[in-house]
């Protein structure tokens, strides 16, 4: 099977967040499964000179090109990757799409509707009613019946990362399309290595991921500071890029609230240093305001790493069924609450971390995660061959 895969920004522009990485670890698995597995991209977040078009370039086992574009960098508007969609589309079983709000999304759902070819999106959680709302809510409305609308319902089947995305979605836009729910997948390997070196000898709570107003780092910042009144020495450790500049605003606020000093910042972290990271902290928190699935949570899952979450991370319920996670309301003292439940009740991160490690294994290896995707490829190719 031939599987295209579109995406407005591709691997290792990480800094545009966890599905630059989880979407190529799913078509290396692919890749490796067998599948011929070729990506369309734009080299947004990458040097134009390096990652252009003039030649395929290889990614373990997956080819890539990546177009130029221009204009606004989370639109990524391509005229040579809409002339490539158009003439090449037709030689695939399937095209994946990621995303929802950028010229990559339309670009390759005309080209399936020119060619009669299925197709299927994965919004990556950027069509939650609450993340619409976030930001620039008037103008994506706006998009949304003029062009991504369309995308979606005529596509052969969307994909979800978590139940809660799928029910939230669908209910929100009143989308019919035939969908399916399958979790980000996760390299376990990567997570089995001993903790390396501490980067600080106090305790400390993590968050790890994109500094970004969606992940609720306000609320932590107000329940950290209460906390810290009862565990002076505890440390925040905040893991990730400042790419939408919301850092400044989170240092005022440290400010007014007297945690300044508290706060550890370390940019973007990968490979050992992450797992230590995770490994080290008396717990990892994400009190998201809207999170279709959390990568983060996962990986400090996979480290038996005690989580704390809100009830918007995308997984949140699964968890729950699954005792791998504490899960709060948005409420500054809910969330307080359950990180003072991790820090001082030893037996409750024991089992926290056991139930996690337990989980992860069952339900997010990258290994099972592509095996059912190429059970949806397979399923949309053949009833696309009957109607045709």
């Amino acid at each position: 099977m031939k599987v295209l895969h579109v995406s407005p920004s591709y691997f290792p522009a990480t800094q545009f967040g966890g599905p630059i990485q989880s979407v190529h670890l799913l078509n290396k698995q692919l890749a490796k499964n067998g599948i011929e597995v070729d990506v369309f991209t734009t080299n947004a977040g990458l040097d134009s000179g390096k990652f252009n078009a003039r030649s395929w370039q290889n990614l373990d086992g997956v080819r890539v090109k990546y177009f130029s574009f221009i204009g606004y960098v989370h639109y990524n508007f391509s005229i040579s990757l809409f002339i490539s969609l158009l003439k090449f589309v037709k030689y695939y079983d399937v095209v994946h799409i990621t995303a929802v709000w950028n010229f990559p999304v339309w670009a390759a759902s005309f080209a399936c509707w020119w060619h009669k070819k299925p197709y299927i999106i994965s919004p990556r959680g950027t069509i939650y009613p609450e993340t619409i709302a976030i930001k620039s809510a008037t103008l994506k409305k706006m998009y949304y019946k003029l062009v991504a609308e369309r995308c979606l319902k005529k596509a052969s089947c969307l994909h979800f990362t978590a139940k809660d995305e799928e029910q939230s979605v669908k209910n929100y836009l009143s989308l019919n399309t035939p969908s399916v729910v399958i979790a980000n997948g996760i390299n376990l390997k990567e997570f089995e290595e001993p903790a390396g070196k501490r980067i600080m000898d106090e305790p400390y709570l993590l968050f790890l991921g994109r500094i970004n107003y969606k992940k609720g780092l306000d609320l932590l910042y107000k329940a950290f500071a209460q906390i810290t009144n009862q565990f002076p020495t505890l440390k925040l450790v905040i893991a990730g890029p400042d790419n939408d500049g919301y850092k400044k605003e989170l240092e005022i606020l440290a400010h007014e609230l007297n945690i300044s000093h508290k706060i550890v910042y370390t940019g973007e972290v990968t490979g050992s240093e992450k797992v230590s990271l995770y490994k080290n902290a008396q717990a990892f928190v994400l009190s998201s305001y809207s999170e279709n699935f959390g990568m983060s949570v996962v990986e400090a899952l996979a480290c038996g790493c005690p989580v704390a979450i809100s009830d918007k991370v995308g997984i949140a319920e699964e968890l729950l069924a699954h005792g791998a996670a504490l899960v709060s309301s948005l409420e500054v003292f809910q969330i307080q609450k359950t990180i003072v439940e991790i820090i001082e009740n030893e037996e409750l991160r024991k089992s926290l971390a056991e139930n996690g490690t337990k989980a992860v294994k069952s339900l997010y290896s990258i290994e099972s995660v592509a095996e059912k995707f190429e059970g949806v490829y397979e399923k949309i190719f053949d009833q696309s061959s009957k109607i045709s």
